[in-house]
């Protein structure tokens, strides 16, 4: 009976290394989309101030490329909190493709349809930052489920 208890011992000691690099993973890829949701927020701030309306920068999408997947796939996301992400990138990559189009229409000098592009950016840049009253706020509901995922998984580990 001892010995059983000495192998089962050893196969759950085995399974901690595994779990443990999985925690790690997982709230680096939280960390990552933390951060690159706080830096969209900030650009599309800068835009809503510069009033650019061919800026150079793009906002930022290459971690929840990278990261969203991984989580998943890692089941380490649920539904509402897809949602909130999925709908907050979604307006990202809105917003960087009418940046796209404002720098082709301003590479090619035509003003009248890179001002209809530069309102409709504005309305992208404050859906992302702060939205109309009544509207929902996609960034504080992703940086809120963000927030909160790396702050659960810093005390997991």
């Amino acid at each position: 009976m001892e010995n059983l208890l000495l192998v089962l011992l050893g196969f759950f000691l085995g399974l901690v290394p595994g779990w443990y690099a999985r925690k790690q993973r997982l709230k680096v890829h939280w960390g990552a989309l933390e951060i690159e949701t706080e830096l969209c927020r900030e650009k599309a701030q800068a835009y809503l101030d510069d009033k650019i309306m061919a800026p150079l920068y793009r906002l930022p999408n290459k971690a929840y490329e990278t990261s969203f997947p991984v989580l998943l796939s890692d089941a380490a996301i649920l539904p509402n909190e897809v949602d909130a992400l999925v709908r907050f990138y979604s307006q990202v990559e809105d917003f960087n493709r009418g940046l796209d189009d404002a720098a082709e229409l301003n590479k090619e000098n035509r003003t009248a349809p890179l001002k209809e592009g530069y309102k409709r950016n504005l309305l992208k840049a404050r859906q992302i930052v702060a939205p109309p009253e009544g509207k929902d706020n996609l960034y504080l509901k992703a940086i809120a489920i963000l927030a909160d995922k790396n702050d659960r998984t810093a005390a997991k580990i």
